[in-house]
């Protein structure tokens, strides 16, 4: 047995007799933090010292750097403290809260970096959970049955519980397919969105969440079908949802290897041998690729490579329906989700190196969007429960390198030919990261719970991202739109083509950029713009005439 499956067996150990704690917390201890209004409004003050929080648990990770930036996170941690000195007032001894906010003070004043990490992971659970039991008069009966169940959901069911939702919910949910498995199972896609979830809306941008690429890795899949069963149960109820359904439309894409993960699923979810757990966690059981007509790994299946234009391996019939469904969309960004580590990974994945060059020494790999995908990876991993803590993950049981705020670069991990994340961002502008959600790739389905809790704030923050940068109609001096036409921001390259109705969408972070269209045909247009901090659910609005 070697150093990683030592670790491993620890770790999932770990989960299933000692998760986060938030699964065990009861109605009634819920019910001790929400019995005033006062305490009702604070649970948002609490949003705010949990982001403090972990903005001073990551400074202290990546060490002090002395001056005006250890200035910044001091006065921070102050402000954390007066803060939650006013949350201590307000909450009673008997709420979940009230020890937590004790334990982190302790952390600030100079307890182990790790039980700051635990505990400030513990709090967000405990106020998701609370949430919840506030909010419990929403749940629809699809949450409740999700919620209650014991295993994993399987394809058959998966079906089901989308059907369900689009009849539920028919006016912001619509299922479609993208195509079929190997085997002639359908790939489903639910579109959400607060109006005409069925089409494609002029200026609504769209982005895309995919599960399931690995069929033996499917957290992610089984929370994507949780989150839009939340989505469903909070619109016109929860401003932050509603305002997000109403300005975009998120196509949400459980289970992108049906075979894969209906193959491995018997073996992956026998919870009685701790063998089996093991192999299961290390991704040694089956289900990680297609199965008819061949074993394919999808995620080496987008061909031609950028960096290897002879590598163009032939597509498997999930591969296919996936580039179609890129050709059809005009997607702005999108997240895939995976298993085996804890780590927002980021463009590019692969690298052009020196026969010389050693293949077993990794380079970053930067991309034209460095910049955009940093701040994406970091919006993902900030948000969630603990993967911004990557030297204590590292250090725990996740043993998987020292991943620092818990974001990388994908060539700086491992060189990947054939990626999808790249092969979105290099043919069509689609602005990809891709989630590893958790060391353990099929644990027991014990510990979903609280990877919902971890992850939900992820999932709404990073589709909030969706609405930075600019937008716009591109058009000649008639009025008619132009389609097709190359938008390039600066020198960097993979331009964003413009829609049949002459739209484009294009994310930057605050700056001052040219911007160049061309289409042939037409004069080359260029301008300086300047974008200013986003505006939440708004892109600034740069028409072009060509």
């Amino acid at each position: 047995m070697n150093f990683k499956q030592t670790f491993m067996i620890i770790g999932v150990l770990t989960l299933i007799q000692k998760p986060n704690g938030v699964t065990s917390l009861t109605e009634l201890d819920a019910q001790s933090c929400i019995e005033t209004e006062e305490e009702i409004i604070a649970l948002r003050d609490i949003g705010a010292v949990i982001t403090s929080l972990k903005a001073v648990a990551g400074f202290k990770l990546r060490g002090d750097k002395g001056g005006t930036e250890s200035v910044k996170y001091l006065n921070m941690a102050v402000s954390a403290q007066g803060l939650i000195n006013d949350l201590i007032r307000i909450y009673p001894k008997e709420c979940a809260f009230t020890k937590l906010f004790t334990a982190i003070l302790k952390n600030l004043n100079g307890l182990k970096i790790d039980d700051m990490v635990k505990n400030i992971n513990t709090l967000q659970a405990a106020v998701s959970k609370v949430t919840e039991f506030k909010d419990k008069s929403r749940e629809s009966d699809i949450m409740k049955s999700i919620k209650s169940r014991k295993t994993y959901i399987s394809y058959d069911e998966m079906v089901g519980i989308l059907k369900d939702l689009a009849k539920e919910y028919p006016s912001q949910m619509s299922m479609y397919s993208i195509g079929e498995s190997g085997e002639g199972k359908q790939i489903w896609v639910m579109a959400v969105s607060a109006n005409k979830p069925d089409e494609h809306v002029l200026l609504r941008p769209e982005m895309k969440y995919v599960g399931g690429i690995h069929g033996n890795e499917p957290i992610g899949g089984q929370l994507l079908i949780r989150f839009l069963a939340h989505l469903g149960q909070n619109f016109g109820k929860d401003d932050t949802i509603t305002k997000l359904m109403n300005t975009s439309r998120l196509h949400i894409l459980p289970m992108l290897n049906p075979d894969g993960y209906t193959k491995g699923y018997t073996e992956n979810t026998d919870t009685s041998d701790t063998d089996n757990i093991i192999n299961a966690c290390l991704g040694n059981g089956e289900g990680r690729n297609t199965t008819e007509p061949n074993e394919v790994d999808l995620n080496r299946n987008f061909g031609p490579e950028y960096f290897e234009k002879k590598y163009r391996p032939k597509p498997a019939k999930e591969t296919q329906a996936v580039k179609k469904w890129l050709e059809d969309y005009p997607f702005l960004m999108s997240l895939s989700f995976h298993g085996g580590a804890m780590v927002a990974s980021y463009p590019y994945d692969n690298k052009r190196t020196r026969k010389s060059e050693s293949n077993d020494v990794f380079k970053y790999s930067k991309s034209p969007d460095d910049d955009i995908f940093r701040q994406m990876a970091l919006t993902y991993s900030y948000s969630h429960g603990r993967m911004y803590a990557g030297e204590v993950l590292s250090k725990a049981f996740c043993y998987m390198g020292n991943f620092i705020d818990g974001i990388t670069n994908g060539a700086k991990w491992f060189y990947v030919k054939g990626g999808m994340q790249d092969y979105n961002y290099v043919n069509y502008g689609i602005l990809a990261i891709t989630i590893e959600m958790e060391c353990c790739k099929f644990p027991p389905y014990i510990t979903m719970e609280d990877f919902w809790h971890e992850n939900l704030p992820s999932f709404l923050n990073s589709w909030k991202f969706v609405h930075r940068g600019i937008k716009g109609i591109i058009s000649d001096s008639q009025g008619n739109p132009v389609p097709n036409a190359k938008v390039y921001i600066d020198k960097r390259k993979h331009p964003v083509t413009s829609t049949s109705k002459g739209e484009y969408w294009r994310v930057l972070l605050p700056g001052t950029y040219t911007i160049r269209v061309e289409a042939e045909g037409y004069r080359k247009f260029k301008k300086e713009i300047i974008v200013h901090d986003p505006d939440l659910f708004g892109a600034s609005m740069v028409n072009i005439i060509l």
